[in-house]
């Protein structure tokens, strides 16, 4: 069931099919540091916040 939670969140703020699965490898494997998950979101946040900066800026 926490997997299914992982995916709903992760898909429902933008991630990728593909960023999902590594979610999912992270999350399943117990020798993972949190940083690895933390970076992850990290990463993604940013690219969240590039793309809105350039519908803002560069709305065409």
């Amino acid at each position: 069931m926490e997997e299914l939670t992982l995916l709903k969140q992760a898909r429902k703020v933008g991630f990728t099919l593909k960023e999902c699965r590594k979610l999912l490898e992270l999350f399943r494997n117990a020798r993972r540091q949190s940083a690895d998950i933390k970076a992850a979101t990290l990463n993604k946040i940013s690219e969240i916040e590039k793309t809105i900066t350039e519908l803002i800026f560069d709305p065409r």
